[in-house]
């Protein structure tokens, strides 16, 4: 498989991506870009911005995208990409938040310490609940529930409506980093090196892999029943019942691999010099 270029973005290595059905989102240093899917041209554009930042994620909604900055969530338009507002969730580097998922109505946060937050998008009323002693780095939303891996190696399970702990499970020792959620199993990569089949219903490991992947690989999704994970510069496809690894192909993966995007059977990555895609088959 071959990465075609489709964007010039000179960049400080971490481009943060998101995609629907039509459109590429693209955060380059401090501004977002707005891409029409079919031929790549620009739709939108706007400053978020002041100054330069490395602590940025964000995740695509209905009609909004939900972006994290150090402390900070934004809340942007998709249509426009004006900032609707912005809020401080935390007040330094021992309550910044973590990873951010947009549902239809809600925003949900992890924040650093075991803290995880709701925000509604349209009243901006803020719930907060404690559920663990660590951090977390990833979830994987399902609408009604978040599945969320620890730094002290807890799986939970949370309830989206008040954010109620329904279970909680010890993984492993290490810092679970990563997570997929697909067809009801959780996939999730750890810094034990190991990638993990949980079935969501009854919280059992049903495979393990060992020194799979190294302690910085990352999980983006399954496709045509393969796991995609990106790994130092390059992607390989797991099987995603057996764990088999299927094959790998050189890629870019941007700094620590967070430059990638699984959209439907397309992958988009990132270096300092632009995007690419790649369309699995």
């Amino acid at each position: 498989m071959t990465a075609e270029k489709i964007l010039d973005l000179p960049n400080d290595g971490i481009l943060n991506l998101a995609a629907d059905e039509e459109f590429l989102y693209v955060r380059c240093m401090r501004t977002l870009y707005k891409y029409k899917l079919d031929g790549m041209s620009l739709a939108a554009s706007n400053a978020i911005f002041k100054k330069d930042g490395r602590a940025r994620a964000m995740t695509a909604g209905e009609s909004y995208i939900a972006l994290r900055d150090f402390c900070d969530l934004y809340v942007i338009r998709k249509d426009d990409l004006q900032v609707e507002y912005s809020l401080k969730l935390g007040e330094n580097v021992s309550s910044d938040l973590c990873e951010v998922r947009c549902g239809a109505s809600h925003v949900y946060l992890s924040i650093r310490g075991g803290l995880f937050a709701a925000v509604d998008i349209v009243s901006q009323s803020v719930e907060k609940q404690k559920l663990c002693d660590g951090s977390t780095w990833d979830m994987a939303y399902t609408g009604d529930k978040l599945y969320a891996g620890t730094t002290g190696g807890e799986l939970l399970e949370i309830d989206t409506d008040g954010l109620r702990l329904i279970r909680r499970m010890q993984l492993c020792k290490p810092n679970v980093h990563s997570m997929v959620y697909h067809k009801g199993m959780l996939y999730t990569a750890s810094r034990d090196r190991a990638v993990r089949i949980i079935d969501a219903a009854t919280f059992e490991v049903v495979r393990k892999t060992v020194k799979a992947i190294s302690t910085s690989g990352l999980l983006y999704g399954v496709w045509n029943d393969a796991l995609v994970v990106a790994d130092w510069g390059g992607v390989s496809l797991w099987d995603a019942q057996t764990l088999e690894k299927r094959e790998s192909f050189k890629f870019p993966t941007g700094d620590y691999n967070g430059g990638v995007l699984l959209a439907g059977n397309v992958l988009y990555g990132s270096d300092k010099t632009g995007v690419y895609q790649c369309t699995l088959s």
